[in-house]
Order: structure tokens, then sequence, then C-alpha cells
């Protein structure tokens, strides 16, 4: 049986795109343009997805993976029912599992005209497109929505108890023991959201070029012996990202997601360099050499003094 699901904040936008034709040709479209291009930065969304998934139902928020279960838990988020969302270990779990995205966006030009070309493009966001069974839910695309919809509201409710909490770890789990000033790259946000790079004004689009000059110029190296490419000079330096109360956490979430693409980027181009391939597609010992040589060293929430 159909209900009709009052959708409000973050779900708009994008449960709207939903049951465009009865095939989920839109969603199929729109799932698969997401998943390629978060590929392009060497992230397997769709597994992470899953993942995501797994750690709502052991913490027992979703039942488990029927279009039932999800309906249910959507019925909760618009209804105002708590959620369990403050259970102990809930989101150590999620931080776990690194980058996650907040929404299910995607930018690609063929889609959105394709999207353009759809009948149903116009009033995807009526309110009668707003009902859903549990046979929409059970789509990949629903499924994907509802998780990151509940991640976000999880971080969002741990934000409040403050934000350097609420923040995911570094991608790894490296050493970020303090180094000496000249090794410390530290990245502050003020409480009006202006960003400062060792004290000088920058904007979000500058930090990964700040990011990668720290770490491969003027950051002091240290040489290190490694399988397959011999001895190498590895940064000594770390990232001290910090906000001041009344940062908002988009903007804070902005400038991580830049920090860690700038890392990413510079393991592509040394797994082009020494081993002539895509860092996504080297083996486990290649890619233990690519880390090892730019470990990502990223320290959050107090100072780095």
């Amino acid at each position: 049986m159909k209900i009709n699901i009052l959708i409000v904040g973050f779900l708009v936008p994008f449960l709207s795109y939903g049951q465009s034709t009865n095939d989920y040709q839109v969603e199929n479209q729109l799932l698969a343009c997401f998943y390629e291009e978060h590929k392009k930065e060497n992230i397997r969304i769709d597994t992470v997805i899953d993942q995501l998934e797994l750690v709502f139902i052991q913490h027992a928020i979703l039942e488990d993976s029927s279009g039932e279960s999800y309906l249910k838990l959507v019925e909760k988020m618009t209804g105002g029912e708590e959620l369990g969302l403050g259970i102990a270990g809930l989101l150590a779990d999620i931080k776990s599992l690194g980058f996650i995205p907040t929404t299910p966006k995607c930018q690609d030009s063929a889609f959105l005209a394709f999207l353009d070309s759809t009948d149903g493009y116009n009033d995807l966001a009526s309110h009668d497109r707003q009902n859903f069974t549990a046979k929409d839910f059970e789509h990949h695309y629903y499924q994907t929505v509802t998780l990151l919809m509940l991640r976000n509201m999880a971080i969002a409710w741990d934000f409040e108890q403050g934000i350097s909490a609420a923040l995911p770890p570094p991608l790894e789990s490296e050493e970020t023991e303090i180094p000496e000033e000249q090794n410390r790259l530290v990245i502050l946000i003020s409480a009006d959201n202006k960003i400062y790079a060792k004290g000088k004004l920058v904007v979000t689009s500058e930090l990964r070029k700040v990011v990668r000059n720290f770490i491969t110029e003027s950051s002091d190296k240290t040489e290190v012996e490694l399988p397959f490419i011999g001895a190498q000079q590895v940064s000594k330096g770390i990232i001290c990202l910090q906000n001041e109360k009344g940062t908002d956490y988009s903007v804070y979430i902005k400038c991580q997601n830049e920090i860690k693409a700038s890392y990413r980027e510079i393991r592509e181009e040394y797994s082009k360099k020494y081993f002539d391939k895509a860092y996504q597609n080297l083996n486990d010992k290649q890619m233990d050499v690519i880390i090892a040589l730019v470990p990502q060293r990223i320290k959050e929430g107090p100072p780095c003094d």
C-alpha cells in the first residue's frame, strides 16, 4: 500500500527525482553517474554504501536490507521519531568507512541532458511524486539516498555535542605526533567561516594547492628505503585542521575534502611515475609503497602545538 511521505529538508531534492518511469530509468542513470564520478577519485562508492548499510543494520537502526525496512525507516525520519543515533559506537563505525559523500549528486553533462529530455522531469518534485512503496526502496538509488540522509543525521546529532567529535578521521590510521613548527601546516576556520593557512587568508579552492606545496616542497623530508623504488624522500609534514566555535559544518567538510583530495592527487602522480598505472590499479604491495611514500597525516581538533 502506498503512503504519502511529507519529505522535508535533505530528502526533497533527491527523492523527488523518483518514479519518473516505472522502470527507474532516471534513477539507474543517476546512480551510474554517481558511481562513475567517485570512481574518478579512486573511490568505490558502491562498496562504501553497502558497508554503511551494514553499520546501520548492526546497530539496529535499520532492520534489514529489504525495501519494507527502508520504508519504515523513512517514515520514522519524516515523522520526527527517535532513531537512536546516539547509540554507543555508531559514529565510530561510520567514521571507520572513510570518505562518504553527503548527497548522491551527479554533475555529468550527458546525464543532465538525458534528465532534461525525460517527460517527467518538470513535475518530479510534485506532491504526487512523493508517494513511495517498499518496492521503490528496494532500488539501490533510494537506499543510497536514505543511508546518506541517515549518516548526515548521525553526524549532525554528534555535531551538536561538539564539532570535533563529529568529523571523520583520516583515511588511514597513521601516526600524528606533533612535529616541529616548520613541519606543521595549520589550517584554521574562524567563527565567521574564513579560512587561514599558516595565518594567511585563503579560499577553499586554494587549499588543495597549498597542501600539495607544503607536502612536496616546503616540509622537511626524511629518507626512507622502499620496496621496488629504493630510497625516497618522505615528507615529515602534518596538516593541522582546526576550527573556532561557531564554524559552519559544511565549510569544515569542504576544507577536509580538499585536504584529502590533495593527498589523493599526489599519490596518483607517484603511482603513474613509479608503476606506470593509476593508484586504483596498483596491487596491494605497490599500493603500500605509495602510501608509505605519501603518508596522510592530518590532525583535527585541538591546536597543533
